[in-house]
């Protein structure tokens, strides 16, 4: 059984919160005001480790985050730090820390029984 089979989206939804600009810490009063609503998936692209951000279908605007290179270094209450290196100014750009805050966002999300939903057969209770 895979994830696509049981038919929920693999990344797990968040609000996040970028701690920097340019490699540089952004203040606590400016980043707290300015989530990004969307999903966050681990990947291995060739030898890099990925972790990705994208938007939620219902925001504007924004593109796809990429973090090279992640490290957990927090784990908390529904939340999760992360440091890595994001590429600036494109594809001859450089390379800078950045820093990614993920609060487990809080929209509903549908039921979906593990035990039943590779068989296609609904689950006991279910009408």
């Amino acid at each position: 059984m895979n994830e696509r089979s049981l038919g929920y989206h693999a990344g797990m939804l968040v609000s996040l919160y970028l701690l920097r600009r340019d490699g540089a810490r952004i203040p606590d009063r400016d980043w707290k005001n300015s989530p990004r609503i969307g999903s966050i998936n681990l990947s291995t692209v060739a030898t890099a480790r990925q972790l990705s951000f994208q938007p939620d279908g219902t925001q504007l605007s924004g593109i796809g985050l990429t973090l090279f290179e992640p490290q957990l270094t927090h784990l908390g209450d529904r939340r999760l730090r992360f440091r890595g290196f994001e590429v600036i100014g494109g594809e001859k750009g450089r390379a800078v820390v950045q820093e990614w805050l993920c609060e487990l966002y809080d929209r509903p999300m549908p039921a979906v029984s593990l035990a039943y939903a590779d068989r296609g057969t609904a689950s006991p209770g279910s009408s």
